[in-house]
């Protein structure tokens, strides 16, 4: 998906199962998917259906399947907004009780 940001540039995504993943790709210029995909990636996160769907972004090619290293994404972490001190850390379909301390260096599960 090319995803357009201010200034006219824009950056690339891929659809995975559930997720999204971003490339670390700011670019004026479209780029061969080849290159999109050899980019590091910035970070995985859920993304509406919506935004994918309707015009928002545009599709730049057919589905190409994930590297090995995407297809379990990692784990991430979400905090209770009625109770700060309960975390729960989401690992693909699972979601186990956590401590703050364990959810440290782990993304915060959000949707784009």
């Amino acid at each position: 998906m090319k995803i357009p940001l201010e200034n006219g540039f824009h950056t690339y995504g891929r659809v995975l199962e559930v997720e999204m993943d971003f490339y670390d790709i700011y670019t004026e210029n479209d780029l061969p998917i080849e290159e999109i995909t050899e980019a590091p990636v910035l970070f995985i996160t859920t993304v509406y259906d919506s935004v994918i769907t309707k015009v928002f972004w545009t599709k730049v090619s057919k589905a190409i399947p994930p590297e090995e290293y995407l297809i379990e994404t990692p784990p991430k972490y979400t905090q209770d907004r009625l109770n700060l001190s309960r975390y729960r850390i989401h690992d693909n379909a699972r979601a186990v009780l956590a401590t703050k301390e364990e959810c440290q260096g782990l993304e915060v599960w959000a949707v784009w």
